[in-house]
């Protein structure tokens, strides 16, 4: 952002050193992007290495990978994988640094499915890409894999997507990083409807959170009264579905905060005669989890720097007692710290008043002579 300078001077004065202004925008592919949502991820490594994975070409005919270190220059795109039509992708990045793929391929020319692909070296090579889930005779007519989303903290890697037999969400999970994984589990079979992708989060204590918008309200059987849902994965187990929300349209995410602070927002459609055909709104709700918080990280104290001066010749340094003055510091909205004290301005203050008053009493003396 561009600051004003008084709100730059009080950044300054608070530590916080320089103030950053607004990037311009850089082009990172210019295309041709396939018609679809999802089209992009994007994730961030240990060193900080920005990773995009996106999908390209009209028909979404391949997968890129792209890095960059700064957000300026970019890495040439990398393909992880071609010659389908790709429709969405998510993408996580755990703490060894291994970028964790997900995509959708839904052509008329190839198969239709789900896959999974990992990175262990930022990118540069991929795995050759796993299928989680493809079309077959389990799918109710209509439908098929769908909105897939993947999670990775440590050595566990989540995957959870749109399955069979009518958009149910099925999870499958690996303990290795993404070597060898678990047989798929479907969550609920009350939860369908086709809408996007599971939302999924780690809390402080380890257990896995997932949000989902879908019909699913026991014993409602209408396709279309959807529902926000939750559910927790712990030991193995998924616990039953808790509802959320029933005033939601088909979109939602999670975050956790604190490790034990669940933040569930989703969008809403609302009918009435503000727009032609409704206004979508925003809407959230947070619970807290019987998780313990995640310790505060103290900022880094900064380490002082000693220099040491040599000379052959020592002189003795006298020694000045300075009192500290009242010091004042503005409020925020003045924009800057005004510091004043510690210093020697008293001392030369004193001496010059001093130095003014043997003037004074000399000149008094030769005037009354």
């Amino acid at each position: 952002f561009q600051a004003e300078d008084g709100i730059r001077d009080l950044v300054r004065s608070r530590g916080l050193g320089d103030v950053y202004k607004r990037q311009e925008p850089v082009m990172v592919s210019d295309g041709p992007l396939p018609a679809s949502d999802s089209l992009m991820a994007i994730e961030v490594d240990t060193e900080g290495g920005v990773h995009i994975v996106y999908c390209l070409g009209t028909e979404g005919g391949s997968i890129v990978h792209r890095a960059s270190s700064d957000g300026l220059d970019w890495s040439s795109p990398t393909e992880i994988a071609s010659g389908m039509g790709g429709r969405l992708v998510n993408a996580s990045m755990d703490e060894h640094n291994r970028l964790h793929v997900v995509y959708l391929i839904e052509s008329a020319t190839n198969a239709v499915g789900v896959y999974y692909t990992r990175s262990e070296d930022k990118g540069m090579t991929w795995t050759t890409p796993l299928l989680i889930d493809g079309l077959d005779d389990r799918y109710t007519y209509g439908y098929n894999p769908h909105y897939i989303n993947v999670l990775a903290q440590g050595d566990q890697v989540h995957i959870a997507w749109h399955g069979t037999p009518r958009s149910q969400r099925w999870h499958q999970w690996s303990a290795d990083g993404g070597l060898t994984w678990s047989q798929p589990v479907q969550l609920s079979p009350n939860l369908v409807y086709l809408t996007n992708a599971p939302a999924m989060a780690f809390d402080g204590e380890g257990v896995l959170h997932l949000i989902s918008v879908g019909a699913g309200i026991e014993g409602a059987g209408e396709l279309w009264d959807t529902a926000v849902f939750h559910m927790t994965w712990r030991d193995g187990v998924w616990s039953p579905l808790e509802l959320v929300s029933t005033e939601v349209n088909e979109r939602a995410d999670i975050a956790i905060g604190n490790g034990n602070t669940l933040v569930v927002v989703w969008d809403n459609l609302i009918m009435d005669d503000s727009a032609q055909g409704g206004r979508f709104v925003i809407l959230a709700s947070t619970k807290v989890l019987n998780a313990a918080p995640l310790p505060l990280m103290s900022p880094p104290s900064p380490t002082p720097t000693v220099v040491f001066t040599h000379s052959d010749i020592l002189t003795p340094t006298p020694t000045i007692t300075v009192t500290p003055l009242p010091y004042f510091v503005a409020s925020d909205d003045v924009g800057v710290a005004q510091l004043e004290g510690n210093s020697l301005v008293g001392v030369w203050a004193g001496g010059l008043f001093a130095a003014l008053l043997v003037v004074l009493v000399v000149l008094w003396r030769r005037l009354w002579r």
